[in-house]
């Protein structure tokens, strides 16, 4: 399910993103504190931003931790001490051959062209939007004041906190309902869903989507409507199952029927094409995923693609 640390961690996917651990001295006893920055790349408009996510330990002065923030941009966007360098999405979100990196007190990243001399990150222009994740909210006169202070440091103050994170929850609709048998949930399931999740795509995973006095056949009838595609776990706990499971995949094949298009990508776990003809006849010409533990992000990736298609 998501929360503001992973909007934090994706709302950006398309930029290459320098890691920071940062420290702000904390209270009367002097302690530190540890929080997170993002240096934001885009390759493609040649230009760099940066982000920051205060955790909920340290919201109690998300005031004084906002202005360290601030305090903090010039550094980030030198890229200096940076921690992790982690490329874009490979989508065509950027331009180029390559990029060089030199990793010392500060990193130099370069990009590569096709054609022509590298061309320095360095020189690339500075966004004037910082955004700052918070898990609390700044009073309006706290809030106003940060972002008189942003301009300061010539930057634009995006305050992005609890309101932030429950504006987009309701707004999120997964991409993808998740039908699987309980027993296959911890070794196939539950990674589909955290994969998935970890490069931006929203799902629908019993897990995240349900809560404590949801009515279950109308939460499930919902995400089944509400999702672009269903995945569905072939294994044989899942064709022996002729409960949920069953009822699910009934659901979205009479929506394939409706809708008169594929919505089905099944993932293959220990099931031959006999066993899934028996269950489907159907199913046996749907292109599909075959699950290997030693292959998970390979095979997540490309049920992502399928699921962008």
């Amino acid at each position: 399910m998501s929360g503001l640390k992973d909007y934090y961690e994706l709302d950006f996917l398309k930029t290459a993103i320098v890691k920071y651990e940062l420290t702000a001295v904390r209270g009367s006893d002097k302690s530190e504190r540890k929080f997170n920055a993002q240096a934001h790349i885009d390759f493609s408009s040649h230009v760099k931003f940066c982000s920051f996510y205060i955790p909920d330990e340290l919201c109690d002065q998300l005031f004084e931790m906002c202005k360290a923030a601030l305090a903090y941009t010039r550094d980030v966007l030198a890229l200096r001490g940076g921690t992790q360098i982690k490329l874009p999405k490979a989508d065509g979100s950027w331009t180029g051959q390559g990029i060089k990196v030199t990793a010392n007190e500060y990193l130099d990243i370069e990009l590569v062209p096709l054609a022509g001399q590298e061309y320095p990150v360095t020189s690339f222009i500075t966004a004037p939007p910082v955004y700052i994740y918070a898990e609390s909210d700044l009073s309006p006169e706290e809030e106003t004041q940060i972002i008189e202070l942003g301009k300061r440091y010539n930057c634009e103050v995006i305050l992005r906190g609890k309101k932030y994170s429950m504006e987009r929850l309701s707004q999120d609709k997964p991409i993808a309902f998740i039908s699987h048998d309980s027993n296959d949930k911890d070794n196939i399931a539950r990674p589909i869903a955290e994969g998935l999740t970890k490069i931006g795509l929203s799902v629908w995973f019993d897990e995240y989507s349900l809560k404590p006095g949801d009515r279950l056949r109308e939460s499930i009838e919902k995400g089944m409507k509400d999702c672009k595609k269903c995945i569905l776990v072939l294994t044989p706990n899942f064709l022996k199952n002729s409960g949920w499971t069953a009822a699910e995949f009934n659901m979205i094949f009479t929506r394939e029927i409706i809708e008169e298009k594929p919505l089905v990508i099944p993932v293959w776990a220990g099931v031959s094409k006999k066993e899934v003809y028996e269950y489907s006849p159907a199913l046996v010409n749907v292109l599909g995923a075959v699950w290997a533990e030693d292959e998970q992000e390979k095979i997540i990736r490309n049920i992502a693609r399928a699921l962008d298609a």
